[in-house]
């Protein structure tokens, strides 16, 4: 598949998609073969693409197989992941590609800690150069980014008025765009940043944005919730085609839907089926009629259990809100004890929102902890990766912090040992390992480069 389409392209991409990591060196030598970078062992089929102007800027790019026949499908996702993987979101929704017939590119450049608008830089680059090179159009284009990236993806479509449609996931920022722009979001009922995600869909004008609540936590969505992202891109992109030319994917996502809605309705749960006649709306309203989800809604919302269910629902928002005041107050005021047992707390209750509190605390150790480290503040520092590790004792960034903390104090053998752990985590960014001077002092021994290849999968 990726032979038959990739022939046919101009001669800048096929040279792009060399086999070298990230380089300044000039790209290779036009050759009549495809190059074909395998991020990960089960798919071959990804690409690596470097930018002609800047091969030091890369992304991850997947045809779908339906492409076969059709030539470059039409539509494109541009992803921005929090950590700079572009492979991670193209591979997990690929499947997703295949059965929609559209293609996939993935940032590996913007991440976390960079300075926004060069994130942002980074983004519409992509854009830009698959228009150049693989001529799609930008109104084709849709941005799409999960927490940090999903506020590069937000960014970026503010500042460039060809940009007209971006789903986000796990986080936003105050988004007032020139131009028309309408939104896809999805908010994890486990996510530190629910509440937020929430309020912001609310205050989005009327026809501009929709919003999926999921069970799920502060990540990629998985692959069977992100189908909808899928669905209300195809049918965005089928305004102004006939309905019948798409008939067989609306009858699937009326089947989704209509699952969903029985299950909201045997757990008598009539705020989840209410929003789901409101997402069937917001996604279908303009292709075929959808008279009787209005109708469904209407009733829904009109009766005592949903008045009483959502009052609940803004109760315990209010109340999570003023939970996040008291804790970042915290921050700056209480000692380790104090957020021993106030994260133990947490960790025994089973109510989402104190979920979602403890996620919040461990949201603000990131920040807190690469605050300190950037500006040398080791005592602070340390501080803050206790808490960090308390409340999240799994997160590779909480262990990659700490062997950062023990390298600036000058001491390697705690430095290796964290970074083994943050490795058997799952930590991939040696990007960040690689540029942070604390870590000099390890990187040259061999214990030091033995973790590598273990954990590179293609995200260097």
């Amino acid at each position: 598949m990726i032979r038959s389409i990739f022939l046919a392209l101009s001669a800048g991409l096929l040279s792009a998609c060399g086999q070298t990591e990230h380089s300044n060196t000039a790209a290779p030598p036009v050759t009549n073969e495809i190059q074909v970078i395998p991020y990960h062992a089960v798919s071959d089929s990804l690409l690596r693409v470097s930018l002609p102007t800047d091969t030091a800027q890369s992304y991850a790019l997947y045809i779908p197989h339906t492409a076969d026949s059709a030539g470059i499908p039409p539509t494109i996702i541009v992803f921005a992941d929090p950590h700079g993987a572009g492979w991670l979101p193209v591979e997990k929704y690929r499947k997703l590609a295949d059965q929609f017939g559209i293609a996939l590119a993935g940032s590996n450049n913007s991440r976390n800690g960079l300075d926004g608008a060069q994130c942002a830089a980074y983004l519409g680059n992509i854009v830009n150069d698959l228009h150049s090179r693989l001529h799609y159009e930008v109104a084709n284009v849709c941005l799409a980014g999960f927490s940090g990236g999903a506020k590069v993806a937000l960014q970026t479509a503010s500042d460039n008025a060809n940009i007209n449609k971006v789903i986000y996931a796990g986080a936003t920022i105050p988004f007032q765009p020139s131009h028309p722009v309408v939104l896809l979001g999805f908010a994890g009922t486990s996510d530190m940043n629910y509440s937020d995600l929430l309020t912001f869909a609310a205050t989005l004008p009327a026809g501009t944005g929709t919003l999926v609540e999921f069970a799920g936590r502060h990540e990629w969505p998985e692959r069977a919730v992100y189908k909808k992202a899928f669905y209300w891109l195809t049918f965005r992109q089928a305004r102004d085609t006939a309905a019948s030319q798409i008939a067989g994917l609306i009858r699937a996502y009326r089947a989704d839907i209509a699952a969903e809605i029985a299950a909201a309705t045997r757990a008598n749960n009539a705020v989840d089926a209410h929003q789901r006649h409101q997402e069937a709306i917001d996604l279908l309203g303009h292709l075929t009629d959808v008279s009787s989800y209005q109708k469904k809604a209407a009733d829904l919302s009109a009766a005592e259990l949903y008045k009483r269910e959502s009052a609940q629902k803004q109760d315990m928002l209010k109340s999570e809100t003023n939970q996040k005041q008291i804790l970042m107050q915290a921050f700056q005021h209480e000692d380790i004890p104090w957020w021993s047992n106030t994260i133990s707390h947490l960790r025994a209750s089973t109510y989402p929102t104190d979920q979602r509190l403890l996620g919040f605390i461990s949201l603000g150790c990131y920040s807190y902890t690469s605050q300190c480290i950037a500006r040398g503040d080791v005592a602070n520092a340390e501080h803050f990766a206790t808490i960090y590790e308390l409340a999240d004792p799994d997160n590779t960034d909480q262990l990659y912090f700490h062997a950062v903390i023990a390298a600036q104090r000058g001491d390697s053998t705690k430095a290796l040992k964290y970074m083994q752990k943050a490795v058997d985590k799952g930590f991939t960014d040696w990007g960040k390992a690689d540029a942070e001077p604390a870590l000099a002092t390890v990187r040259g021994r061999e214990s030091f480069s033995r973790l590598q290849p273990s954990s590179k999968r293609g995200s260097r």
